[in-house]
């Protein structure tokens, strides 16, 4: 099953306008309610959700311009999962003190996801 590129580029786009809400947050309502370490955390789940929406959004512009890739297509999920499992788990806990505990796995499913889209550009015929 392949995912169109426009909805990859557009959930990248989507997580990109999340970011820049939840960074407005962080910056303006999250200083004085948050301790440091919740604080800081928060602040680092919002850059590696600008990252992956901007992985998401490169992604499925390549893959339109480019064609079908299978590596790209996982690439892509991955990331997307990635993103949800780790920013996810990082932003529940720092605003209601009770992780999921799947950071960790996140943040390894965004490994792979930009080793796989390494793969898949380098093998890509564009």
């Amino acid at each position: 099953m392949s995912i169109s590129p426009r909805i990859w580029a557009s959930l990248g786009a989507l997580l990109l306008a999340v970011a820049t809400g939840l960074s407005a947050y962080h910056a303006h309502g999250l200083a004085d309610t948050l301790d440091d370490k919740a604080y800081q955390g928060f602040g680092r789940a919002v850059e590696q959700q600008f990252f992956a929406g901007l992985g998401l959004l490169g992604l499925g512009l390549w893959l339109r311009q480019a064609g079908p890739s299978l590596i790209l297509q996982l690439a892509c999920g991955l990331l997307a999962v990635g993103i949800l499992l780790f920013a996810g788990d990082v932003y529940l806990g720092a605003l209601s003190g009770n992780a999921l505990g799947v950071a960790p796995m996140g943040g390894s499913t965004m490994i792979l996801a930009w080793i796989l889209a390494a793969i898949g550009l380098l093998r890509s015929n564009s």
